[in-house]
């Protein structure tokens, strides 16, 4: 959706004069298409990203609202009871602009998805840890931005 609002010839500003927020979620956002969104709408609305995954149960990151556009290519801060680690493919734990497998525990963490996946759950929760399988680093004000996947995604239940 996104993408279409940002780029498709059909678009323009005056469609989108009465959006007062727009979060976006499913994908990472370049800062390319970041930019463009913004473009597009209204000066006061507030516009950013989110991450989550359906093994985690909830979202993970999100932008803050006092980031009234967002940081382009970012996610956004982790939210409320969400720790998170960056691990290093020498299984060490990164720094600020390491980037690393993203491993989230809170809360809502639960202890395996994948019904009927004993393996995929063994390697996906340890610890009460949940590895994303998402490569990431956190910058000096603590937002996550995505970099890439790391292997493919786990079969669905």
């Amino acid at each position: 959706m996104a993408m279409l609002m940002a780029k498709h010839p059909a678009s323009s500003r005056a469609k989108y004069k009465n959006i007062r927020c727009c979060m976006v979620g499913g994908a990472p956002v370049s800062t390319e298409l970041a930019t463009q969104l913004n473009a597009m709408l209204p000066d006061d609305a507030v516009v950013g990203q989110g991450y989550g995954l359906t093994e985690s149960s909830t979202v993970i990151t999100m932008q803050p609202v006092e980031h009234l556009k967002g940081v382009p290519g970012s996610a956004g801060r982790l939210i409320t009871n969400c720790i998170a680690r960056v691990v290093k493919p020498d299984g060490s734990l990164g720094g600020i602009g390491e980037e690393g497998e993203l491993v989230i525990k809170s809360p809502a963490t639960p202890l395996n998805y994948y019904l009927g996946n004993v393996q995929a759950n063994r390697e996906t929760f340890v610890d009460g840890w949940l590895k994303t399988g998402d490569e990431v680093y956190f910058d000096k004000v603590g937002v996550r931005s995505g970099v890439k996947r790391l292997g493919p995604i786990a079969d669905e239940p």
